[in-house]
């Protein structure tokens, strides 16, 4: 990095600093205020901000202005939807006259195998030209074959036994012109959408093989390959497929909707947090905008499922703990409810929700302890056996029967049948219990290398993003993004954490109880796991970084009116100026490498260069 484009990290690092002095500065100052009414030492009781209407209409404004960045380049709308595979039989492309062919570009559906492609001049001699390899990597891609030696034929046959499936073949001649073909065959019928060479919008990149193509998987009751996390993420995958196609704008449809989505319970939770509108609308705002909510709710994993999940399980459940002291047994149970379900969806997504789940466990224990005196002697039995009915209930017995619903398309691909009726199939449970065993050896026995793998202490501190995607162009430019946090958000937040912590100690704020235990909880147990892990599992941990930063403004308004809303309003505008930056390595616009050296690498571990 050029010595003079150290200013912008300095400047960052400059404000984030100040940023923390006033944070730790408001949250001293202030170590005996409570809020008007409370009478207790610590309570959550009447401490939710209540959403107005007009707090529905900012949140859904941030949402509808937010899903016109992120879907803007998302990916082709279209693709190959015929495919060739061995039950189709040998398939014959015919030219309308003899070419010799030097390149061929072909698109790999979902698979495993092998091809043989020969060619001929009369339909009747056969000559081989070439295998060509379909492995489990290889799905859902566009891929360039050059010859070795240019090829003068005018039919070409392509044969498999394997289970692989093939969307579409082209074929180009010396001088680099594409060969027109009869269109006669799931090969050659729809050459319109072969692309001049494979990217990210034509093409799955990273995990979206085994996701997106579980997911075709589900839709065809074919073999799963991927079962190491939950079926519910690839079954929410699979709608943007059916309402769009198959093809990279429809399999990442879903999760974008989700990213854009989460916005409005994230809002909620703010407002329910810190009873203000304005900075609900900084907070929301600096998420959306936040590198790894940009990115991963752009792919079609299921990290977005999981996050999307735990923000209303966390709302529901603030609002529950938040009713008044004075409240009957029962009240606001809608709400637990809620979080129940919520919870339960993203447990069938996967299984970083389960951590979710211990942080909500503590919450409700706490709940029972905190409330012990504020219920009369004669009705405490009956109060605690319908709250821990009521607990049991909504977190295991609904999030369990949410869980196995989720298999039901899985079991369908095994050959178990498929409908309700296979809750009363002993298979069926044989069949999830058998996943559930491989899920849980697999990732704890997972030994593998990747070179864009972080460690937990290298989240804390931005150093190693996961870089996505990379490519190289001629002309000196290069497209590329990779996921890893705004630096604003990841070392802001860290100073927010820990005013946080300070504001439990020295007010006993219960809010920051519930940003502190709702953070540890998505990230604490990663320091116990030893498997290969990357950035975005740090994605859920992120909720609670800008939650922390939001609550730190609320604090620095109590202290001193207002400061904390211009703060907010500094710390917004500094998001978007790093988003609006940072933005051809977050989207893979193409820009020159210098750029993205001189500007775009502030740590030696950020692979954007």
């Amino acid at each position: 990095m050029s010595g003079y484009v150290w200013i912008l990290p300095a400047a960052l690092l400059t404000f984030i600093f100040l940023y923390c002095c006033v944070c730790f500065g408001a949250v001293g100052s202030l170590s005996s205020h409570r809020n008007s009414g409370d009478e207790a030492p610590f309570s959550f009781a009447g401490r939710c901000g209540r959403p107005e209407w007009y707090d529905w209409i900012w949140a859904a404004a941030i949402a509808a202005c937010y899903s016109l960045v992120a879907f803007w380049g998302l990916g082709n709308a279209y693709g190959p939807q015929t495919f060739f595979s061995a039950e189709t039989g040998p398939c014959v492309i015919s030219m309308d006259e003899d070419r010799a062919v030097s390149r061929i570009m072909y698109y790999s559906e979902v698979g495993t195998g092998q091809y043989t492609l020969e060619a001929s001049e009369d339909l009747d001699l056969w000559s081989f030209v070439c295998t060509i390899d379909q492995g489990y990597v290889q799905v859902l891609k566009w891929h360039e074959l050059k010859l070795e030696e240019p090829v003068t034929a005018r039919y070409f046959r392509l044969r498999t036994n394997d289970s692989a499936r093939m969307g579409e073949m082209a074929f180009y001649d010396a001088d680099g012109s594409l060969c027109r073909t009869a269109g006669s065959c799931p090969l050659d019928d729809e050459q319109w959408t072969v692309p001049e060479a494979e990217d990210y919008l034509n093409s799955a990149y990273f995990d979206e093989i085994y996701h997106a193509r579980t997911a075709i998987e589900f839709r065809d009751s074919l073999p799963v390959y991927e079962v190491s996390h939950p079926p519910l993420g690839k079954i929410l995958i699979l709608q943007g497929m059916k309402l769009f196609g198959e093809n990279p704008f429809g399999w990442r449809f879903t999760g974008t909707l989700f990213g854009v989505l989460m916005l409005i319970p994230f809002y909620m939770l703010i407002k329910c947090l810190t009873g203000s509108s304005f900075i609900s609308v900084c907070g929301s705002a600096i998420f959306a905008l936040d590198f790894m909510h940009f990115v991963q709710t752009r792919i079609s994993t299921i990290d977005v499922y999981a996050v999307f999940f735990i923000i209303p399980a966390y709302l529901f459940f603030f609002i529950w703990m938040t009713r008044e002291k004075s409240s009957e047994t029962g009240a606001r149970i809608w709400a637990l409810f809620l979080s129940g379900l919520a919870f339960g969806l993203g447990a069938a997504s996967k299984w970083t929700v389960i951590y979710a789940g211990a942080g909500l466990a503590v919450f409700f224990m706490l709940d029972l302890i905190l409330r012990r005196k504020d219920v009369p002697r004669e009705r405490a039995f009956a109060h605690y056996a319908v709250t821990i009915l009521c607990g049991a209930g909504f977190f295991v017995v609904l999030p369990a029967a949410i869980y196995l619903a989720s298999y039901i398309p899985f079991a369908s691909c095994s050959g178990l049948g498929s409908g309700i009726r296979l809750f009363a199939s002993g298979d069926f449970y044989k069949l999830v219990w058998k996943n559930q065993k491989f899920m849980f050896t697999y990732h704890s026995d997972l030994v593998a290398e990747h070179p864009y793998s972080s460690s937990w202490w290298q989240w804390l501190v931005d150093a190693r993003p996961i870089l996505y995607w990379l490519k190289y162009y001629d002309d000196g430019t290069k497209s590329s993004f990779g996921a890893w946090v705004s630096p604003l958000v990841c070392w802001a937040g860290l100073g927010a954490l820990a005013a946080m912590v300070f504001s439990i100690i020295k007010r006993k704020q219960p809010r920051s109880v519930f940003v502190v235990v709702g953070f540890l909880s998505q990230f604490a147990p990663w320091l116990l796991i030893s498997r290969l892990t990357f950035a975005y599992h740090y994605f859920p941990a992120v909720v609670f970084l800008v939650l922390a930063v939001s609550c730190t403004f609320r604090e620095m308004d109590e202290w001193r009116p207002r400061s904390g809303m211009i703060t907010a309003a500094v710390f917004t505008a500094l998001q978007g100026g790093l988003f609006v930056l940072f933005y051809p390595v977050l989207s893979g616009t193409a820009v020159s490498r210098d750029f993205c050296g001189s500007y775009l690498t502030w740590l030696p571990g950020w692979p954007f260069y």
